[in-house]
């Protein structure tokens, strides 16, 4: 089983958003740039892809 993070706007900067119909919007797809944080302080977001519902026309 296939663990799904979901986007942390404190945590992550998303950089680029897929759709994928399969997946729950916001969730991460892939790490593009660690990020770091120092007693739970982020010094530097993590750079990530996220997913998005496609639209229904």
């Amino acid at each position: 089983m296939k663990m799904t993070k979901l986007l942390i706007p404190e945590k992550h900067e998303a950089i680029s958003v897929l759709e994928d119909e399969s997946l729950e919007t916001n969730t991460i797809i892939d790490f593009v740039q660690k990020g770091y944080t120092i007693l739970d302080r982020t010094l530097r977001p993590s750079k990530v892809v996220v997913s998005k519902k496609p639209q229904e026309n």
